[in-house]
């Protein structure tokens, strides 16, 4: 403040308050007409009917005869401050720059964007108990959740899936019957009628243990009639269904079911479980007899997917190891101190019926057929002991170890092997060897003949002579002598090509023989 000094005191004060006063008037006016402007929108798309935050300044702290408007199209506002606007989209709007106006002033203008109101056409199903899934179906509810909500009568619920047509949502704790209505775009949707209905809930089961294929009565509440998308399952194994109502259910127990609780699915929620203990069943075994270290299989049911604490015993007490475990089949290995009697399958806490398993201490043949034969000619070898599988067992003629096409716990075919030669035809199956039965190889026929020059007649020398099976794999080789003569043998079974495909060492052969 400038100070103006006077001899008359009174005239010093009045300078002094007047400019106090223009001061005062300045600052006021600053304030009054700071810069009109939006900075931001929040959102920045919605449907006729939203709610939008305008961020800016210079609006004025009340709105008295200003306006805002989407493009060209006049909103009410809901709040209005300096700095902040909160309008609503008025009807009629369309995309374009949203503006506030104050006085003759006008801001700068900021694009929003109009969508469509989100729209319900479909809840699929329309009635489920609490905690079911609801899929509900329409438009415009945005390609992603962001600020969209699903209620069920009021109640918001957990959405497991969100997209522009469709959205899975589970009904809440405490939803009552009612529309289900979806929030986007910053309006609610049209509301589409929604029932809620008890969950199921199993009072007994008619027998709670038995065997694969028993008949079940599963009597309770709730269960709905008729069946529609409802199951039932033993231990997560779904079961097939002889009957459906509201209030008993007619099933039988699944192959590969295995103890555990029996469930209703109804109205898109399990019910409780019940147990039922599932009695393992032996059917057969593949290889009833056997050294120890011989895999054999057990057939039946019952059994389980997986061992877990489950166990085959044998008729020592003794308890095999498993090589392969699945809910109608095991493959155990007889285990050492194993004897004579019967096999069982304990799961958790049920032991199955038994099968007799004989432990031999050596695998014996009896017979093989025939006993003599060229290679590569079948030979069925019997007898017993030999194990359920090949596996790391080997059937030998003489030393020389043979490729079998079949494999029993009593029965082997297998070819002659090309290197065989006459001795005991022996089994080993588990390290230990069986008695040996005589075999003597059949080479059969010789292809002979001469080759010769055919200027003169003289026998080449040193040419290479070889005979291909039917499918161009050598099987033998020989050269010519100093006559010019060679013989191939032995020949085995087999088709050969034509005659045998000679090379020679010289290119002077013209003719050669053959018999």
């Amino acid at each position: 403040m400038k100070r103006v000094t006077y001899f008359h005191p009174s005239a010093t004060r009045t300078v002094i308050g007047i400019t106090g006063l223009l001061l005062l008037l300045c600052c006021c006016a600053s304030s009054a007409f700071a810069t009109l402007s939006i900075s931001s929108l929040s959102p920045t798309s919605g449907a006729i009917g939203a709610s939008v935050t305008i961020s800016g300044s210079g609006f004025g702290n009340s709105q008295g005869s200003s306006t805002v408007k989407f493009n060209g199209v006049t909103a009410s506002a809901t709040s209005w401050g300096n700095k902040t606007i909160v309008a609503t989209v008025p009807s009629g709007a369309t995309t374009g720059n949203v503006v506030v106006t104050v006085g003759s002033n006008s801001s700068n203008g900021v694009t929003f964007t109009v969508v469509p109101a989100p729209s319900i056409t479909s809840l699929s199903p329309a009635s489920v108990a609490i905690g079911g899934s609801v899929t509900i179906t329409g438009s415009n509810f945005g390609a992603t959740q962001g600020s969209g909500t699903v209620k069920f009568n009021g109640t918001t619920a957990t959405v497991t899936t969100w997209s522009a047509t469709s959205i899975v949502a589970t009904v809440p704790t405490g939803a009552t019957n009612g529309n289900v209505v979806v929030f986007a775009s910053g309006v609610n949707s049209n509301g589409a009628a929604f029932t809620i209905v008890p969950a199921p809930s199993i009072s007994s089961l008619s027998v709670t243990t038995g065997t694969i294929g028993t008949a079940v009565t599963i009597s309770g509440s709730n269960f709905g009639s008729p069946q529609g998308t409802g199951t039932v399952s033993f231990n997560g194994v779904l079961a097939t269904i002889g009957s459906w109502s509201s209030t008993s259910i007619q099933t039988t127990v699944p192959s590969t079911a295995s103890t555990g609780n029996v469930i209703v699915f109804a109205s898109g929620v399990n019910s409780n479980g019940k147990t039922f203990t599932v009695i393992p069943t032996i059917t057969a075994l593949w290889g009833n007899s056997g050294i120890v270290g011989a895999k054999i299989v057990i057939q039946g049911s019952g059994f389980g997917s997986t061992q877990g604490t489950s166990k085959v015993t044998f008729n020592s007490g003794k308890t095999a190891t498993i090589s392969a475990w699945g809910p109608n089949y095991i493959t155990p290995i007889v285990p050492s101190g194993a004897t004579t009697g019967n096999i069982t399958v304990t799961v958790a806490t049920t032991t199955s019926n038994g099968a007799l398993f004989t432990v031999g201490s050596a695998p014996i043949i009896t017979s093989i057929s025939p006993t003599t034969g060229a290679p590569p000619s079948p030979v069925v070898i019997t007898g017993s002991f030999f194990g359920a599988f090949m596996q790391d067992s080997y059937v030998s003629f003489n030393g020389a170890i043979a490729r079998p096409n079949s494999w029993s716990s009593a029965s082997i075919v297998t070819p002659v092997p090309y290197n065989a030669t006459a001795g005991p035809v022996t089994v080993v199956v588990a390290g230990i060897a069986s008695n040996g039965l005589t075999f003597t190889p059949n080479y059969g026929a010789t292809i002979s003949g001469k080759v010769t020059r055919s200027s003169d007649g003289s026998a080449v020398v040193g040419a290479q002579v070889q005979a291909f099976e039917s499918y161009s794999q050598t099987t033998l080789s020989t050269t010519t002598a100093a006559d010019g003569s060679y013989a191939l043998s032995p020949l085995y079974g087999v088709q050969y090509v034509g005659v045998p495909t000679i090379f020679l060492m010289t290119s002077m052969c013209t003719s050669m023989e053959i018999s």
